[in-house]
């Protein structure tokens, strides 16, 4: 009896915590008119800068065949998560919009300095940038240059939620209070 009560417990536990491990992602394909603008919410982040709004177009640079956004340089974006809170960003696809006359250009991700290129690359938490990590904020910095960047397929996680191996070990110990509570 009491085995079948804390295998149901953990499935229960295994249930109730899978949500919170989840990741989501930023597509900006969920509005598909060609220009909107700042502030841009998608995907539960929102996407604030005076130079910034979604575009799709084959004449951009870095374009990947799908909506993204563009922040031109000299401004600077600032990326929150809707209704505040921490969040983390896994990776993220990005390279350098039209009317940009280099080859490649470094911006700012807080403290990480990561350089894009012409066509878009995939960027990663641990091997291209590290203070994406437990934050409430972040701000891309871009030097006061002609041109564009363009970022997409932004794969994030909220970082504000309850330890998913927490909540499983208060459904053991309550799983096991039932089972000794049964037993007596």
């Amino acid at each position: 009896m009491k085995f079948k009560i804390l295998r149901l417990l953990s499935v229960v536990a295994g249930l109730l915590c899978a949500p919170f491990v989840s990741a989501n992602i930023v597509t900006f394909d969920d509005d598909v008119r060609p220009y909107v603008y700042s502030p841009i919410v998608s995907g539960g982040l929102v996407f604030q800068g005076d130079s910034t709004w979604t575009w799709y177009g084959p004449q951009n640079a870095a374009h990947n065949g799908t909506v993204n956004l563009i922040s031109g340089f000299g401004h600077s974006l600032t990326i929150t998560k809707e209704g505040g809170g921490a969040f983390s960003i896994d990776q993220f696809d990005a390279g350098l919009g039209e009317y940009t006359q280099y080859e490649w250009f470094g911006i700012w991700l807080n403290s990480d300095l990561i350089v894009l290129g012409r066509d878009f690359m995939r960027f990663t938490n641990g091997i291209n940038f590290a203070s994406l990590t437990d934050v409430t904020s972040i701000t891309i910095g871009i030097p006061p240059e002609d041109g564009y960047f363009a970022l997409d397929n932004i794969v994030w996680h909220p970082t504000d939620v309850p330890e998913s191996s927490g909540l499983a070990l208060v459904l053991l110990g309550f799983g096991l209070l039932l089972v000794r509570r049964f037993k007596a």
